[in-house]
């Protein structure tokens, strides 16, 4: 076969080797399950020129499984998306060309572990929160953790980056992997260090497009003895910006450091925790350590707080609000559909960027929050999101030109889109520079020549999504936006 564009999914089947057999499915049904992520974008934007129905789909019991589907698409040119649980929004996970759909939830073993060392050997699709859990009944700790836990699995977070909570402390997902155990476009079988060739480095980050990650070695922190959570509100966001620099220009850094900054009035504050009524900018900041540590980190801040006069949140706020960590921003409960963007923002132009959101917010009568953790001493993730209505089509689509607009303040400003996926592709030159683009290039010529993993994604973007004509789209979509704005046919 040279492909599956002349070849019935029966025929695909067929030609599987047996032991991919047990593990395939050609269900429509189940196959149907895998043409989307968490965007809400729907179909009939991406039906004409995207094949997001996968022909095949198979869920791998072992990496050795994983590898004779490798050598077969490899031999077929079948095109295979791995899938870990799909809960990112930029179709870095659905398949854009059909082939195969590469489910690795099952790769989901836990062990051995190096108790003294500390590290353990984990399958690429365990999940985030049961890692922890194992860990902590092992008095470990996982150095890093993102808000997507309770659902992520460590080789999709692996592969997109890796930054979340505790980023600031002990950065990111890739400083904790020692060793990675990656599988090569024609099945090799690859086990991948800092200093191997290809290294770890090249796979961080990489979205699936390089290989297919199978499992990881972590380092592990010992579980911390002792915690503190304290929450500060602010009368404006430039207040939070200087109390935010001063709090991590210290010699003991903060485990975490939150701020959140709603729209139009702080009306949308209120629908993130339903327990509380936050201000509507504020800044949670959380400490983990031994006692001592802790309590130096606590005595600094409080400190701070005096020169600065703020207003401290009741203890009970700052600590509820770490409780619900994973659950903080359930906003679809209060609307349709979500949309917004994600970046990595640096720290000292978080204010001039919020202050620009204000005003594309007021502009376009859309209530806008912005959330963000810090990840380093220079950066943060920052995202901002609105309300909208996949329902309504016209609507919808007048309303994804402001995620443009949100992009195009953000990058106003020396952020970088927190991810590529196939969305992200317009946006390539603000994520990298030519010549790490031409690195990327070089890396996928190397390790998949034929192109069948992940193909359609950030490498050879489709036709829409060029830049040039993306941009143009978006322009219209905004001029046209704004004319239906001042008729009063644009719901806020």
């Amino acid at each position: 076969m040279s492909g599956t564009a002349g070849d019935t999914v029966s025929e695909l089947m067929a030609s599987l080797p047996p032991e991919l057999k047990k593990v395939a499915t050609d269900s429509h049904y189940e196959r149907l399950a895998y043409t989307h992520d968490m965007s809400s974008l729907d179909g009939f934007l991406t039906s004409d020129w995207l094949k997001t129905l996968p022909d095949l789909v198979v869920l791998p019991r072992n990496v050795q499984q994983v590898a004779a589907l490798l050598k077969w698409a490899a031999e077929h040119r079948v095109p295979v998306t791995p899938r870990g649980a799909g809960s990112t929004s930029l179709f870095q996970s659905v398949p854009a060309k059909g082939g195969v759909l590469l489910d690795l939830n099952c790769l989901n073993t836990i062990g051995p572990w190096n108790l003294e060392r500390p590290s353990v050997q984990v399958g690429a699709g365990t999940i985030i929160y049961e890692l922890q859990e194992e860990a902590k009944k092992r008095g470990l700790s996982l150095a890093t953790f993102p808000s997507s836990a309770p659902v992520g699995t460590i080789g999709g977070w692996f592969n997109n980056g890796g930054r979340g909570y505790g980023s600031l402390q002990h950065g990111s997902l890739l400083n904790q992997v020692e060793r990675l155990e990656v599988v090569l476009a024609g099945g090799e079988i690859v086990q991948c260090t800092h200093q191997s060739d290809p290294p770890i480095q090249w796979f961080f980050g990489s979205e699936g497009t390089l290989g297919v990650v199978t499992s990881l070695e972590l380092k592990l922190e010992p579980k911390p003895t002792s915690e503190a959570h304290m929450a500060f509100g602010f009368s404006n966001i430039g207040e939070l910006q200087r109390f935010l620099l001063k709090t991590i220009d210290g010699p003991f850094l903060p485990y975490n450091l939150t701020f959140v900054s709603a729209t139009l009035g702080g009306q949308p504050i209120r629908r993130i925790n339903w327990d509380a009524i936050l201000p509507g900018t504020f800044l949670a900041v959380d400490f983990f350590g031994d006692a001592d540590q802790v309590e130096q980190g606590v005595q600094r801040v409080r400190w701070l707080k005096l020169e600065h006069e703020l207003h401290q949140l009741p203890k009970w706020q700052a600590e509820k609000f770490w409780a619900d960590r994973f659950y903080n921003f359930r906003l679809q409960r209060t609307g349709p559909s979500l949309l917004g963007a994600e970046t990595l923002m640096p720290l000292n132009k978080i204010s001039s960027y919020v202050e620009g959101i204000g005003a594309l917010a007021t502009g376009s009568q859309k209530p806008m929050i912005t959330f963000g953790y810090v990840t380093s001493r220079q950066e943060a993730y920052v995202t901002t999101m609105f309300w909208t209505d996949e329902a309504r089509t016209v609507q919808y689509l007048l309303d994804l030109s402001l995620v443009n607009s949100i992009y195009r303040t953000a990058f106003k400003f020396g952020a970088k889109p927190l991810g590529i996926g196939l969305w992200n592709t317009p946006y390539l030159k603000y994520a990298y520079s030519a010549s790490e683009r031409r690195k990327i290039r070089e890396r996928k010529e190397r390790l998949d020549p034929s192109g069948i993993i992940n193909p359609g994604k950030a490498h050879n973007p489709p036709v829409v999504l060029k830049p040039r004509l993306f941009g143009a789209s978006m322009t219209a979509l905004r001029i046209f936006r704004k004319i239906l704005q001042r008729l009063g046919r644009v719901e806020s």
